[in-house]
């Protein structure tokens, strides 16, 4: 319960690489919370135009549209990755884009919402990650009152677990 009485559902969504987004997070322990805040967000009617290519199973460029749309990559880089063997796996998951989309909606940091969250936070990134999710994370601590950010040595949207054990264990047991 946040200090205005007000209790929180806790609840996540797992993106198209695999990482779990926390959202509208507060109770009694510590949470993490993973933002995926990036300044403009999705584009307008992107959830709508992923779920009709993915109907007209036209998976391929649904991946490809999230990725140059939501995510920034550049078109350049997707073709490339068109040929690689993760491109099937991502294909598979192409039907969870638009949930990506709806979720994350406009982008806007919900700075409200994290300024009532009342127990200590952490909230992590990647050195490797790009600036605007390394961006987010720094926001995202910056707007809630107990909030420890830490930037940890690992690649992009990812932190090795031998790094991350050890940094959790210090910031949420001390």
């Amino acid at each position: 319960m946040t200090p205005d009485g007000t209790t929180w559902t806790v609840g996540s969504v797992r993106s198209a690489d695999g990482t779990t987004i926390a959202y509208e997070t507060a109770g009694e322990g510590p949470p993490i919370i993973l933002s995926p805040a990036r300044t403009g967000g999705s584009k307008p009617g992107l959830a709508e135009r992923l779920t009709e290519m993915v109907s007209a199973d036209r998976r391929g460029d649904a991946v490809a549209l999230f990725l140059t749309d939501a995510v920034g990559v550049p078109a350049e880089a997707v073709a490339g990755m068109r040929g690689m063997p993760e491109w099937s796996w991502m294909e598979g998951l192409a039907h969870t884009l638009a949930y990506d989309s709806t979720v994350t909606g406009d982008g806007a940091l919900p700075a409200a919402r994290l300024a009532a969250i009342a127990v200590p936070t952490v909230v992590l990134d990647s050195t490797g990650s790009p600036d605007w999710l390394r961006d987010a994370a720094a926001a995202t601590a910056g707007a809630i009152p107990r909030a420890t950010h830490l930037s940890l040595a690992g690649s992009f949207h990812e932190v090795p677990p031998e790094v991350l054990a050890p940094a959790l264990r210090e910031a949420l047991l001390g």
